[in-house]
């Protein structure tokens, strides 16, 4: 288990509920992201600027979270991805989550 729980700042607002992500989203944190991101049938904006180190797990998580949102009748935005966040997005084929 990660000794590092990531940080989740959730504001909810009428268009959607925004989420800003921060510290570290790797294989062993990636667990409690379901937890902190709400899945309500809205749709959910995920601001990854604060972001400073992702995995691979990090993404399965986020495209995971993705899937669950959708599931419930909402949609997800991965934004302001940047330097190495951007960069494993673009190595693991995963760069299409990210938002133009």
């Amino acid at each position: 288990m990660s000794n590092y729980e990531p940080g989740a700042d959730v504001s909810r607002f009428d268009a959607a509920e925004v989420a800003y992500l921060e510290g570290e989203l790797d294989y062993f944190a990636a667990e409690e992201l379901g937890e902190k991101v709400p899945v309500r049938g809205r749709p959910v904006v995920v601001d990854l600027s604060r972001l400073k180190f992702i995995d691979a797990g990090g993404v399965g998580a986020l495209e995971q979270l993705r899937d669950e949102v959708i599931a419930s009748g909402g949609e997800l935005r991965l934004v302001n991805a940047s330097g190495n966040v951007r960069r494993v997005f673009e190595l693991t084929n995963r760069a299409d989550l990210l938002a133009a």
